[in-house]
């Protein structure tokens, strides 16, 4: 586990962001997506958009140069013009800096936020495995399973799409079907505030570093991070749906 000292001196690290440093290779993409956005502008600006479809893959399409001198003179320098880094200065002493990365470059920790509260969890990463597995061989709430579903379930959504694609767009049908999906990523986020053990241990050190040996009776909050699983697109697009049939129900709340 990490030093007490370590943690102490990067605990305002948890309460803002340090000041990055500069990022050549980013600006410069910056600055080629701005100039394509600027093209864009130029040979779709004054078009009206007839297409009503309420989702749609990203276009790759860049506008060939040659339609404007003026803009592509503008482009040509902004793309070309000497990029120089610039110093900032650091909101984080280097002492802070080197604690930082050693937290960040340790293997033997995880480090996540509480369910609730805000606190920073400092965990051994042995004990956080041990109850990210103690929780998924719950065979009351889980299931293991002996082959992967995600063609079949594919399949189905490529059929569903099809029985009703007279009520969607072409565009919408591309977004919903044509894309390379990602698998999920499960993780826990520690329950401290039900953990009997946990709270007597902050009661009686009493410090805004407190630090508990493997609590027992410490539970985790499963979480599904799946922002490009293979049913997003289609959760992502039956919402866009409901959002305009809320306002004519009695009530409902708005995020």
């Amino acid at each position: 586990m990490p030093s007490q000292k370590n943690v102490e001196k990067t605990k305002k690290c948890f309460k803002f962001a340090p000041v990055p440093y500069s990022n050549v290779p980013e600006l410069k993409a910056d600055i080629n997506n701005f100039s394509r956005r600027l093209r864009l502008k130029e040979e779709f600006g004054n078009k009206k958009d007839h297409d009503k479809s309420l989702v749609r893959n990203k276009s790759t399409y860049t506008p060939r140069p040659g339609k404007d001198d003026y803009l592509d003179t503008y482009i040509e320098t902004i793309t070309k013009f000497p990029v120089r880094t610039r110093k900032c200065k650091q909101n984080l002493t280097r002492n802070e800096q080197d604690a930082l990365k050693s937290l960040k470059d340790d293997d033997s920790i995880i480090i996540k936020e509480a369910d609730k509260g805000g606190a920073i969890i400092i965990m051994d990463t042995d004990f956080y495995k041990e109850k990210v597995l103690e929780q998924l061989n719950d065979e009351e709430y889980y299931k293991q399973i002996t082959n992967n579903p995600d063609k079949a379930t594919k399949k189905r959504l490529k059929k569903l799409i099809k029985d009703y694609n007279q009520c969607l767009t072409e565009k919408e049908i591309a977004y919903l079907c044509d894309f390379d999906p990602k698998e999920s990523n499960f993780y826990g986020l520690p329950k401290v505030h039900k953990s009997a053990q946990i709270q007597n241990t902050v009661r009686d050190q009493n410090n805004i570093y407190v630090e508990t040996f493997r609590p027992a009776d410490l539970k985790l909050r499963p979480i599904i991070a799946g922002p490009e699983s293979l049913t997003q697109r289609l959760s992502h697009f039956i919402d866009l749906v409901i959002k305009h049939l809320c306002p004519s129900i009695p009530s409902y709340i708005k995020r």
